[in-house]
């Protein structure tokens, strides 16, 4: 059954055109591949809203056409079918978890692409490649979750971000350590985190936070890797991560930490560590 395009979308109007405000058919499992119109009312559709899908369960495919400039927070998400998206030159921006929990297997993003927000495809379990037309802003999280995405996507998310990287040039350290957000558990993947350390990418970030979020964790093996690569510089450094992963009983965490204490630096009288 074929349907004319007002029985199949609800737009309103907005700042250059339309937004797409609503899909009418999710429940109909006749309908599988969406083509987004670019106009309505001889007017371009500019923007796709938040959850503007319905959350149609049996899209598999959607085309979004040039007009369009954002696709708007979780306007996807509720499309748990949803393998294929085709994303055309002109698109802007892609929202917070537009895509989250998608089937998605590729995407290529448009060279047009200025900004993901939070979580744009976050929980795509199915996504293994992601092919990147330009250099668009990442906020945090864009990927997380998204295990079969190899570690340079992944870790280009994660510094794009900032979730990690943190300039401390000319600003005041204590307002940066009250402000810095939560380390993604993105970055404790063991194949990513190698890439980053070797990289450099925590050379202006909290490292304290850092080693905590390991901790956390509980990446016991990570800190191999941090020590390999000059991380874990000080018995200072290594004294407050003991006392913290101790304090949270931590025992493998502790346990590691404790070791490479002995082995770096000995100890003296004064150490007392509870495991």
């Amino acid at each position: 059954m074929s349907y004319e395009v007002d029985e199949l979308f609800k737009f309103e109007e907005t700042e250059g055109g339309y937004a797409l405000d609503r899909y009418l058919k999710w429940d109909d499992p006749s309908i599988t591949e969406l083509e987004i119109p670019a106009e309505h009312n001889g007017a371009p559709v500019v923007k796709i809203l938040s959850s503007s899908s319905g959350y149609a369960r049996f899209i598999k495919r959607v085309r979004i056409p040039e007009s369009v400039r954002g696709i708007m927070g979780s306007a996807f998400h509720g499309c748990p079918e949803l393998c294929e998206i085709e994303l055309s030159e002109g698109l802007e921006m892609i929202g917070s978890s537009a895509f989250q929990q998608t089937r998605l297997k590729s995407v290529r993003l448009p060279k047009s692409l200025k900004g993901l927000y939070w979580g744009a495809f976050r929980l795509c379990r199915e996504l293994e490649r992601v092919e990147f037309g330009g250099s668009p802003w990442f906020g945090t999280s864009v990927f997380s979750g998204c295990a079969k995405l190899p570690p340079e996507t992944i870790a280009m998310g994660l510094v794009r971000s900032t979730d990690i990287t943190r300039p401390i040039h000319n600003k005041d350290i204590s307002e940066i350590t009250a402000n810095i957000p939560d380390v993604p558990c993105d970055c404790f993947r063991r194949d990513v985190f190698e890439l980053l350390v070797k990289n450099k990418s925590f050379r202006d970030c909290n490292l304290k936070r850092v080693f905590e979020g390991m901790i956390n964790n509980n990446k016991a093996e990570l800190f191999l890797i941090a020590e390999e690569y000059g991380l874990l510089p000080s018995a200072k450094i290594l004294d407050k991560l003991i006392s913290y992963s101790a304090e949270r009983q931590i025992t493998e965490c502790t346990a590691y930490l404790l070791d490479l204490k002995n082995r770096k630096f000995g100890f003296d009288k004064e150490d007392n560590y509870v495991i």
